[in-house]
């Protein structure tokens, strides 16, 4: 057993264990200063690390890095408020069993890059604003969680040199953002192969945050939750499993789902919670499809592209109250289709709302339902089963049917 308590401006700490004698390390560092290195490097089996920069402290880093299995590793950063600090915490953790832990608190600015390979956990909670945090995984059994507080928190940048979010390569994969109020937040996430699950959260008062979300390939499950407005969702989930739900609360927002090659499919944008001038669009590129959009107020536009395989496209704006100058429109290309679309309620005034369904090819079957005055809807239904059903109260309405 090798310990190694320190305390002052520089410190390097190294400890090795021979995995013939089974020796574990243990590190435990507490300082108090300004511009100040901590460097802790262990090997062997079982190690441990422990690392305080106390309440007080500004502008410093520190470095872990750990070889072998079972390693852990504790990190709490508290710093000057109001210092400009640019505090930093690197993690790196090879072998199966790490678990690393960053708390950074007292001052903006701060970031935290942690990067495992192997079987591993990993906690970042970041308290005030501007902070940075960056998770990289490889392979096994990945799970990973973020907590930022305060606004301009960013998954993504940590290093100087930018960098791509939590980032999980390979196996059972699972990661967890969530970013407290203020506005400006930004969060990322890459997932590649394996069985995919992530969950993004952006709370509180504030606008023009970003969720960017990749799941390439293998089971995929994702879901996002946005609050206020002027807020942006993108999701891209390629093949195998597939199944993505977004909520967004506010005016002007944005959502985007891609789901492509030919994976199990289940989308969903729920933007009821919202005001005006909304957008959603869900685009799946075949097999068993399944899209859902859901938008309340005025002036939103959904839309649903489905090219081939199961299908099935549903839009609803204004199911909540009074919906006026929407526009929503499916468009589905082959085989079984089904696509239904409503806007409006008879009070509060809905109107000047449009549908458009487009279907070619195969089963086919469209359902519109309009409510109130100056409405419009148009389908195109072109060969194979076919059936058309618009229904539409009001006056100055118009229906326009090719089949």
């Amino acid at each position: 057993m090798k310990n190694a308590i320190w305390g002052s401006a520089s410190i390097l700490v190294l400890a090795s264990a021979s995995p013939a004698l089974a020796q574990s390390n243990s590190s435990t560092v507490t300082q108090l200063g300004t511009d100040s290195t901590i460097a802790v490097d262990q090997t062997g089996a079982n190690n441990t690390s422990v690392v305080t920069q106390e309440a007080g402290s500004t502008n410093n880093d520190v470095e872990v890095d750990q070889s072998g299995t079972n390693a852990t590793s504790t990190i709490t950063q508290s710093s000057i408020a109001g210092a400009g600090n640019r505090s930093r915490v690197n993690v790196t953790q090879a072998g199966d069993g790490a678990i690393s832990t960053v708390t950074q608190g007292g001052d903006n600015g701060l970031r935290a890059l942690v990067t495992q390979t192997g079987a591993s956990t990993s906690v970042i909670t970041q308290l005030d604003r501007n902070n940075r945090a960056e998770i990289t995984q490889d392979g096994d059994g990945n799970a990973s969680v973020i907590s930022q507080q305060g606004r301009g928190g960013r998954v993504g940048n940590a290093s100087s040199g930018g960098g791509s979010g939590l980032v999980q390569l390979g196996d059972d994969n699972s990661s967890t953002i969530v970013q407290g109020p203020g506005r400006r937040k930004t969060a990322t996430v890459n997932q590649i192969g394996n069985v995919n699950i992530s969950s993004i959260t952006q709370l509180g008062t504030g606008a023009r945050s970003r969720v960017t979300i990749d799941q390439l390939a293998d089971m995929n499950n994702s879901g996002v939750v946005q609050e206020n407005g002027d807020n942006t969702i993108e999701v891209t989930q390629s093949s195998a499993g597939n199944t993505s739900t977004v909520g967004q609360a506010g005016e002007s927002d944005v959502a985007d789902v891609l789901q492509s090659g030919g994976g199990t499919n289940a989308a969903a944008i729920d933007q009821a919670a919202g005001g005006l001038s909304n957008f959603a669009d869900i685009d799946q590129l075949a097999a068993n499809g399944d899209a859902t959009v859901l938008q309340a107020g005025d002036s939103n536009i959904g839309e649903i592209t489905q090219n081939a395989d199961g299908n099935t496209g549903f839009i609803d704006q204004g199911f909540a109250g009074g919906s006026v100058t929407n526009t929503a429109g499916i468009t589905q290309n082959g085989t079984d289709n089904l696509a239904a679309i409503e806007q409006g309620v008879t009070t509060p005034l809905s109107a000047d709302n449009t549908a458009t369904v487009s279907q070619t090819g195969n089963s086919n079957t469209s359902f519109i339902t309009q409510n109130d005055s100056m409405n419009s809807a148009t389908v195109a239904q072109a060969t194979d089963g076919n059936f058309s059903q618009i229904s539409q109260t009001g006056i100055g309405n118009s229906i326009n049917v090719s089949q």
